[in-house]
């Protein structure tokens, strides 16, 4: 084969760069022209851009409102308990409403009882019980048991307020809602008299909180049942609770009662629950909901 001439290299550079700048030109066509098609789906995406940001700046207020001091558009019934009960924030009226009160911010309806001094519970006590509820409870609230002291008096004027804020909302529906919810006010009374207020305090608010699970509004959430009385007032743990001074000694070997959540409809997904996930009725294997006892 002769050998190639110096003249033809550069014949063939030019003709490489040829091809290359025409490549580069339909690269660039294709770019301007998927620009185009693009330019009015852009602009659409830019106005709606804008109108979010608008609502966003307009609720933004209202949003802080109903987070903070539970402001907003209120229903009639609200307004109405509101102007009654001026003093108690406007959040926990609305969360009532709504179903979703915790039983732990009862001293909330009751910010008059802030000065009221009545022995409140040890502090080894009051770190026990607040565990023992932790599983149960609805969101997260800002009371304590520790708050409620050693008598039932504080959780009494507390529930009879909630008593009569739950009237005004739903006794023109429910008539007899009020009647069921002072039976079991009575019932809780009668029975701090016979067992430890600790462990009828845990029972009291077991039943409140399962009530907001069920609905506040059924008369037959606020009857104290029997595997709720067996639960917190006459098995081991009431015992060990009531001797002050064997709380924080014997507290790891206290055995746990049946969970709360786990025998309720919406069942207990914790993994790390330190409470039994048994029937509360007859200790089996299995939630309440399906037991034939």
């Amino acid at each position: 084969m002769p050998p190639r001439s110096v003249n033809s290299q550069p014949a063939e550079q030019a003709a490489i760069d040829q091809d290359l700048a025409r490549e580069l030109a339909t690269i660039k066509e294709q770019l301007l022209s998927l620009t185009a098609a693009r330019a009015p789906a852009a602009t659409e995406i830019a106005l709606l851009r804008e109108q979010v940001l608008a609502l966003t700046a307009a609720r933004a207020p209202v949003i802080a409102d109903i987070k903070e001091d539970g402001e907003g558009e209120k229903p009639p019934e609200v307004l109405s308990v509101m102007k009654l009960y001026g003093t108690i924030p406007a959040k926990e009226i609305l969360s009532i409403w709504k179903g979703k009160f915790e039983p732990l911010n009862l001293m909330r309806l009751s910010p008059e009882l802030q000065d009221v001094e009545i022995k409140p519970m040890s502090n080894e006590e009051g770190i026990l019980w607040d565990a023992v509820l932790s599983k149960i409870k609805i969101g997260a609230p800002s009371g304590n048991m520790r708050d409620f002291g050693d008598t039932p008096t504080k959780w009494a004027i507390c529930f009879a307020r909630y008593s009569k804020i739950c009237h005004h909302l739903f006794g023109d529906k429910h008539p007899s809602l009020l009647v069921a919810m002072n039976q079991f006010q009575e019932e809780i009374w009668t029975l701090s008299t016979t067992y430890s207020w600790r462990s009828v305090l845990h029972a009291a608010l077991s039943v409140h909180q399962s009530a907001i699970h069920s609905g506040q509004i059924n008369t037959s959430a606020w009857v104290i049942s029997s595997a709720v009385k067996d639960g917190f007032l006459r098995n081991p743990l009431k015992r060990q609770v009531t001797d002050v001074t064997s709380v924080a000694s014997k507290k790891k070997q206290t055995p746990s009662p049946p969970c709360i959540k786990y025998n309720s409809a919406d069942g207990c997904s914790y993994r790390g629950c330190r409470y039994k996930h048994v029937c509360s009725t007859c200790d089996g294997g299995h939630s309440k909901l399906v037991c034939r006892q």
